[in-house]
């Protein structure tokens, strides 16, 4: 496509976009407003720049994107649950360690960031995530070729 002059186009539009969403919303939600105006502006970009390229390329095989989106939402959503769960059994028992609080800390985010990453991991093999199985597709002529040598 060649194009470079589209997306810098649009990414100045929603930068403005941003800018006054952020100056509107901080008066209402504090710096909760500058996170929601972010993720309004990033989310218009995305659409922004999916329905041109769509356009010019005469699709963008919606089907599979859409089978995509759903697997890897319910895996975030189950591993959300997981993690939410973990946090709220290892906050109990993580003082009964008498760590110093910085160690409590690394350890708990630690420990959930390892579980939310396996969980995430399991849930979207279980799912048969089309992404999943091209990463371990890779991983695996990676590993016979590194073998070879």
């Amino acid at each position: 496509m060649q194009d470079t002059r589209t997306p810098v186009i649009v990414a100045v539009a929603t930068m403005v976009v941003n800018v006054a969403l952020s100056l509107i919303l901080v008066q209402f939600l504090s710096h909760g407003g500058l996170a929601l105006a972010t993720s309004i502006a990033v989310t218009l970009e995305a659409l922004t720049l999916l329905y041109i390229a769509r356009r010019r390329l005469g699709g963008l095989g919606e089907q599979r994107l859409f089978s995509s989106v759903v697997k890897t939402s319910i895996a975030a959503v189950l591993m959300g649950v997981v993690v939410i769960w973990f946090a709220g059994y290892l906050a109990l028992y993580l003082d009964s360690f008498n760590l110093p609080q910085l160690a409590n800390r690394l350890l708990f985010v630690g420990a959930s960031i390892l579980v939310g990453a396996a969980s995430y991991l399991a849930f979207s093999f279980i799912l048969r995530s089309e992404e999943l199985m091209q990463v371990r597709g890779m991983l695996a002529t990676r590993l016979r070729r590194d073998s070879r040598h």
